[in-house]
C-alpha cells in the first residue's frame, strides 16, 4: 500500500521515548510526505477500530508535543527516506479501515462512533486534519476465484 500511494512503510517500526519506553509507539503504518500519517486496521470488531483510533491519537500527540518523540521521528523518517526527508511535520491523519464494503456513519459500531468523535476533537486540538477511509481488498482474479485461493485481506501488508 505504501508504494501505491507514494509513501514510506513504517508498519511495526516503532520509536521509543522515555514516556513510551516499554514497547515504543508505532508512529503510523504509512507516512506520505510532507505530513500525512496513515493508520490501517481491519474493521472486523469494535476493538480493532478502538486500537486504530488510539494509535492515531497516541502517535500524533507524541509527535506533536513530545520533543523526544520528534527527535526519534526525524531520525526514523530520515532513515526510511534514505536521507531525502530531514523532517516531517504532522498535518493530516488518515484512519484507513479495511472492510469489504464502504464504511459509513451508520455502519460503524456505536462505541467506535463515540470514540471517533472524541479522537477527532483531540486531534483537531493539535491542528491536525482527520479523515476516515475504507480500504476494500482487491477482488480475486478469475483463476483465484475458480480455485478458491484468493489471499485474505491482510492489514499488515502495506
Amino acid at each position: 500500500m505504501a508504494e501505491t500511494i507514494g509513501g514510506y512503510c513504517l508498519d511495526k517500526k516503532v520509536i521509543k521515548t522515555p514516556l513510551h519506553s516499554r514497547g515504543g509507539i508505532e508512529p503510523c503504518d504509512v507516512f506520505v510526505a510532507p505530513g500525512t500519517l496513515v493508520h490501517v486496521k481491519r474493521g472486523r470488531r469494535s476493538s480493532d477500530l478502538s486500537h486504530l483510533l488510539a494509535q492515531g491519537l497516541v502517535s500524533t500527540d507524541a509527535l506533536s508535543r513530545d520533543e523526544n518523540a520528534r527527535i526519534a521521528w526525524r531520525k526514523r523518517i530520515e532513515e526510511e527516506s534514505h536521507g531525502k526527508l530531514k523532517d516531517a511535520e504532522i498535518k493530516d491523519v488518515i484512519l484507513a479501515i479495511g472492510k469489504d464494503h464502504p464504511i459509513t456513519v451508520d455502519s460503524l459500531f456505536t462505541f467506535t462512533k463515540v470514540n471517533l468523535v472524541k479522537q477527532f476533537d483531540a486531534l483537531r486540538y493539535l491542528d491536525v486534519q482527520v479523515r476516515v477511509v475504507t480500504v476494500i481488498p482487491p477482488s480475486p482474479t478469475p483463476s483465484q476465484a475458480a480455485a478458491g485461493t484468493q489471499e485474505p485481506f491482510d492489514s499488515s501488508t502495506k
